[in-house]
């Protein structure tokens, strides 16, 4: 039976995980509404633009002799597409830090110069990779990579550029000091989050019932711990540094704990052991005697042992 006090600390318990419920949604949305438009400063712009025109020069500026007659051909398809990408206007985001560092994708899918070029050229797969473990790098540090060295070689002598020439056509982005995102929450989190936060009032509410057995502690375990995962991924994610997403994370984990724990003491409860009703008295043994009443008279004597 359940008193007074520890009905109240249900009620309690099951409020925090609505209200929990209710921020994680309305911060995830907000974060989200932060970034519905994926356009680039207007001052970021032109200075990548001043940049990329400083680079074509240099390119078309370059002595290409030694190269076969493939390889011009495919330097020049790379400085038109270059140009093109310029003149576009479509550059990536740095959601990660304040200070400037080069995005080989970021998450809206917009490809930087070198990302762009190396995919249009038959590179897909190397961009990929690339964006997969080594977003935030340097063409340097990627042509130094035991991982990317040689695709990248090959592909960089396959279009008659040099690292070096390809490390001056990369950029570097500014950051969330030039453009606000502190507040931006990648969609795919905040999803999880909400679905992940509904699951633990669920798996809360089901925790807190006096019947409550080994099914409901046990699905609560696999919420719970998938809840501090998720949060922990999300902390620990490099490219989503940003202050909202890290507070939703902290959330994510701290009602991932609090369904672990409810769903552990189900467990134990469950799993004790039943209580063993004690024997019934006996009474202790011992001489009695009775009157015999009736038509015959006596006395009778009982003895117990």
């Amino acid at each position: 039976m359940r008193g007074p006090i520890v009905d109240r600390i249900s009620d309690l318990v099951a409020a925090l995980a609505a209200a929990v419920m209710l921020a994680i949604t309305v911060l995830g949305f907000a974060g989200c509404a932060t970034h519905d438009d994926d356009a680039t400063h207007p001052a970021q712009v032109e200075r990548l633009r001043r940049h990329f025109a400083a680079v074509d020069a240099e390119l078309h500026a370059a002595d290409v002799s030694r190269l076969s007659a493939s390889q011009r051909a495919a330097r020049a398809e790379a400085i038109e597409r270059l140009r093109a990408y310029a003149a576009r206007g479509e550059f990536p985001h740095n959601h990660v830090r304040a200070d400037r560092l080069p995005v080989f994708v970021d998450e809206h899918g917009t490809r930087c110069a070198m990302a762009h070029l190396i995919e249009e050229a038959g590179g897909a797969e190397l961009v990929a990779a690339v964006a997969r473990t080594r977003n935030l790098a340097y063409v340097p540090e990627l042509a130094a990579d035991e991982a990317f060295e040689p695709a990248l070689v090959a592909w960089l002598d396959r279009n008659g550029l040099t690292a070096a020439e390809a490390a001056r056509i990369q950029p570097a982005y500014d950051g969330c000091g030039f453009e606000d995102c502190t507040n931006d929450v990648d969609r795919s989190a905040m999803v999880a989050s909400v679905g992940l936060a509904a699951a633990n009032g669920f798996a809360i509410a089901a925790n807190l019932r006096d019947d409550a057995g080994n099914g409901a502690g046990g699905a609560g375990l696999v919420v719970g711990g998938l809840t501090i995962f998720a949060g922990y991924a999300m902390q620990r994610d490099l490219d989503e540094r940003r202050e909202l997403q890290q507070d939703i994370a902290w959330i994510d984990i701290g009602l991932g704990a609090i369904t672990a724990a409810l769903s552990l003491r189900t467990l134990t409860r469950a799993r004790a052991p039943a209580a063993v009703a004690p024997p019934a008295p006996v009474s202790p043994g011992g001489w009695s005697v009775s009157p015999i009443l009736g038509e015959t008279r006596g006395v009778s004597v009982a003895t117990r042992f």
